[in-house]
């Protein structure tokens, strides 16, 4: 358990000879130890062989050793003199941080004569394995010895002490009329409450750990333990959740995301200071071992194979953690079955993964129910006729799937703040994520790679959200695919003819290939979300509002038929994915149409990529009065997509007219604008393209396609190209 021994005394008062003597060599870290592994014997000037007093890494090494013992609450003595005051205020920096007790063994009792004897006894006998000081410096040392005092807070003890701390005494509460027992509570305060009522004082009550972390009530639990922790009926011990409240409150780097996207998030919204979770936490304890009448009873958080002689000897870490792996449960109950006598019990907790019972194995229950998820809060009484199971269900939580979805946004935008590939816009909660470039790493590590999407952080719940990263391509795919199919069709027409096509094959364009056509303009999202609607745009900037334009018609009504319209989602939250038009006149003469807005897409908000039915889609922009994505043609064939292609490239509609051609190498574009005398020739010529660009309005629209597995393709026509 987490304490800290530090032997003082003068060399040869039988530091060494104690440790030996309680078998406690395995945890003791001696500095000549470390100072014999960084160097060889060395040749005195008398002709002795003998080690350099010490090494200048000698002690890097000491303190790098007992801090890693230290990390996980192991029991550690460090053998040395102590009689300076060096590395004491390192011992107390370590204590403070790990939560250990300090205490100096001290040997001041040996006198200096005997010490003086030994010295020279060792001296004579030549033995490496002791170092020899003369007898200056053992007189030097002794007088510092008597006149110094130890310089940090401790509990000095004598070395026949230890056998009181490792002997491990079960606490007698037979006193009591019953002992209750309460596993791990993740948060939930509404279900403990419910439990528990009011505390009785002819009960003993012991609480397992696992006190915050996944459920939402983290506060209200921590300031009713907090509350409690001082009462003589009362035992808190440690879980693993309980290890980044204290890092937290002494401001250390948290690890865990549930604790920094959420526990942490509520603890300082509703104001649990940092000094009560400091002084809550210095109340835990690792184990907690008691007699109750006939039967022995110890209580873990993580469970034990064994009551070892000496719980004291065991580090913090295997009972918060448990014996073995996590899914060792079963392995390690029937250990202690085993291992103990039949009137030796166990109560844990903390793992439970095969959703075992509450008595998993004879004489060890398991109080692990995944209450955070609406399972129970599991609890055991014990009283004179025995043990009896008093769980109860929780009912007021978050659903594993909302939870889950919670866990994955979180672990998403983690990568993405570290990403290159990936840039992040905030507006006050919200959070976007722009896709700067398809780097396919990245997008499979990341569960929102969605275009757009927004992230509402105090919830961790999708705001709006767009078609998957993943599926969307740009124009220049399916022109690259052109190339390689021309390319092909060149320098391998035999395997043409022989029906060969691995080429395209390895492109994924899966037809009928449905090509869609909608006015230019820039992306938008309406989204439904928390029962209100928003505005959102993502470019430069993130823009999230409640103002919604008003050319889209979204009456009182028309709210309450666009949810009727989108049950088929089954979610309480949707996006319309809209393109708004450019504003001014188009280049078909035509005026700015009345209906600025354009309907694409409506995704339910979340991470499975519900889309609406084309029926839906017609209905909503109906009710919206804006305009929908219009059909242009179907590709069922590379082919197909090959004749498409040459109609919406500019080239292919300037060689439409051999006339055109001639023309505009003889007249510049800015000479026909100015000239308010063109002949009859140049004005034909000039119909004739106007009326050739009249009869292909996609040439200045948007055009996408989508294929048989739902991906997204861009087209790319004249008026994209004039804009960029």
């Amino acid at each position: 358990m987490r304490y800290l021994l530090l032997t003082r005394g003068m060399p040869f008062c039988g530091k060494t000879s104690w440790i030996k003597q309680y078998n406690l060599e395995s945890y003791a870290l001696d500095s000549k130890v470390f100072n014999r592994l960084l160097q060889s014997p060395k040749l005195s000037i008398e002709g002795e062989s003998y080690f350099y007093q010490y090494h200048k890494l000698c002690f890097n090494m000491l303190f790098e050793a007992l801090e890693s013992r230290m990390a996980n609450g192991e029991f550690v003595i460090v053998e040395d003199l102590h009689i300076s005051k060096s590395y004491f205020s390192n011992y107390k920096e370590l204590a403070n941080k790990y939560r250990y007790k300090i205490l100096v063994v001290d040997f001041s009792d040996v006198n200096l004569d005997e010490i003086l004897m030994r010295n020279e006894a060792a001296r004579q006998g030549q033995n490496l394995e002791y170092q020899v000081y003369t007898q200056e410096t053992l007189y030097s040392l002794y007088q510092e010895m008597q006149d110094s005092i130890i310089p940090i807070p401790c509990e000095i003890i004598k070395p026949n002490d230890i056998a009181t701390l490792l002997h491990t005494e079960p606490y007698n509460l037979n006193g009591y009329k019953a002992i209750y027992h309460i596993g791990d509570i993740q948060g939930c305060f509404w279900v403990l409450e419910k439990y528990l009522g009011t505390l009785k004082d002819d009960c003993f009550y012991i609480f397992l750990g696992d006190y915050i972390d996944r459920g939402f009530q983290n506060y209200e639990v921590l300031k009713f333990l907090f509350g409690l922790m001082n009462k003589k009926n009362v035992r808190l011990l440690e879980g693993n959740h309980e290890k980044w409240l204290w890092h937290w409150a002494n401001n250390e780097e948290v690890h865990a995301r549930e604790f920094r996207f959420n526990t942490q998030v509520e603890l300082e919204e509703k104001g649990f200071l940092k000094h009560e979770a400091r002084k809550l936490i210095k109340n835990l304890t690792p184990y907690f071992y008691y007699r109750f009448h006939d039967k022995f009873v110890l209580c873990t958080h993580g469970g034990l194979s064994n009551i070892p002689q000496s719980l004291n000897l065991l580090s913090a870490s295997e009972c918060i953690y448990g014996v073995g792996n996590y899914t060792d449960t079963a392995a390690v109950t029937h250990a202690f079955s085993a291992n103990t006598q039949a009137n030796y019990y166990q109560v844990f907790g903390h793992r439970n993964k095969e959703n075992f019972p509450l008595d998993v194995s004879e004489r060890n229950y398991l109080l692990e129910g995944k209450v955070e998820f609406g399972g129970f809060l599991r609890t055991l009484e014990l009283n004179q006729q025995g043990f009896h199971d008093t769980s109860i269900r929780n009912t007021l939580f978050v659903s594993q799937e909302e939870k889950q979805q919670k866990d994955n946004l979180q672990k998403s935008w983690d990568f993405i703040r570290r990403s290159h590939y990936i840039q992040s816009l905030s507006q006050e909660s919200y959070l976007a994520c722009v896709f700067q470039a398809k780097h396919t790493k990245d997008i499979q590590k990341v569960c929102c790679a969605f275009n757009p999407c927004v992230i509402n952080t105090q919830t961790w719940s999708i705001l709006a959200r767009g078609i998957e990263v993943a599926k969307h391509f740009p124009s220049s795919y399916l022109q690259n695919t052109l190339l390689v199919k021309q390319q092909d069709k060149e320098q391998n027409s035999h395997k043409e003819n022989s029906g060969h096509n691995d080429v395209w094959q390895s492109h994924r364009v899966s037809y009928p290939l449905r090509v869609y056509t909608i006015r230019t303009g820039e992306s938008c999202t309406l989204s439904y979300y928390n029962g209100r609607f928003y505005f959102v745009k993502v470019g430069q900037t993130l823009s999230v509002t409640e103002k919604i334009p008003q050319e889209i018609r979204l009456s009182e009504s028309s709210k309450d038929t666009l949810c009727t319209l989108l049950k088929e989602f089954k979610t309480h939250s949707f996006s319309l994915n809209l393109i708004e038009h450019y504003r001014g006149i188009d280049l078909l003469d035509c005026p700015y149409p009345t209906q600025p807005f354009t309907l694409i897409n409506v995704f339910a908000n979340s991470l499975e990529s519900k889309e609406a039915s084309l029926e839906s889609l017609s209905q909503i922009a109906n009710l919206l009065d804006i305009e929908i994505k219009k059909p242009h043609c179907v590709c069922e064939s590379q082919n197909d997509l090959h004749n498409l292609w040459q109609k919406i490239n500019a080239r292919n509609l300037m060689n439409e007219s051999s006339v055109y051609k001639d023309y505009v190498s003889n007249t510049p574009a800015i000479k026909l604008l100015d000239s308010m005398n063109l002949d009859s020739q140049q004005s034909q010529y000039l119909h004739y393209f106007s009326t050739l660009i009249k009869q292909q309005p996609y040439l200045f629209g948007n055009l996408f396609a989508i294929d048989a597995n739902d991906n997204s393709y861009e087209l790319d026509s004249l008026i994209n190209r004039e804009y960029r």
